[in-house]
């Protein structure tokens, strides 16, 4: 029946053909996703409840992360910071997804042919965009819960920036 071993998958304890495995998580995904939207939709409702709860723009935007929603995200991140702009969770993360956003356009820019220096050097420009937001972000989480990870994260930002006397200062 089966044209070769591949075709065949242990699933569970169960020996089941491929398709069937395949159907099973394109189910979960759609279940996945289902209960994201159920989240966003309970979480915005919460929100029109307390609008000036920055704890529940927090969660909305990191759920926003998680479903790669940036925009989305970075709007509840901001709208969390302007509630209270000290809100060390909301730096943190907010500084995390700018970094992921660099190191996005640094992997695109990485991916380029050598000839491409337009595109090369507008790559760069926008990963480094997204590296000084992380850093302004990154600061004001470490100014409020000073830990070992942040200041390492500063201090290797500041160096890709090639700011080398403020990436001293995290040494």
């Amino acid at each position: 029946w089966y044209d070769s071993e591949y075709e065949r998958a242990d699933y569970g304890g169960e020996n089941i053909d491929i398709d069937t495995v395949k159907a099973r998580k394109i189910n979960a995904k759609h279940f996945v996703d289902f209960l994201n939207d159920e989240l966003k939709t309970k979480l915005n409702d919460a929100i029109n409840l307390a609008p000036d709860n920055e704890v529940l723009h927090a969660i909305l935007a990191n759920l926003y992360q998680k479903t790669n929603e940036n925009d989305k995200a970075e709007a509840e991140y901001l709208k969390a910071l302007d509630i209270k702009p000290d809100y060390e969770i909301a730096n943190y993360n907010l500084g995390v997804m700018y970094f992921n956003l660099g190191n996005e356009w640094n992997d695109k820019l990485g991916a380029l042919p050598p000839k491409e220096t337009a595109k090369a050097k507008e790559y760069e420009a926008k990963a480094n965009e997204y590296f000084k937001k992380a850093v302004v972000n990154f600061e004001k989480s470490y100014e409020v819960s000073p830990d070992k990870a942040t200041k390492q994260q500063l201090r290797k930002l500041f160096l890709r920036l090639g700011e080398i006397e403020k990436a001293d200062k995290y040494k």
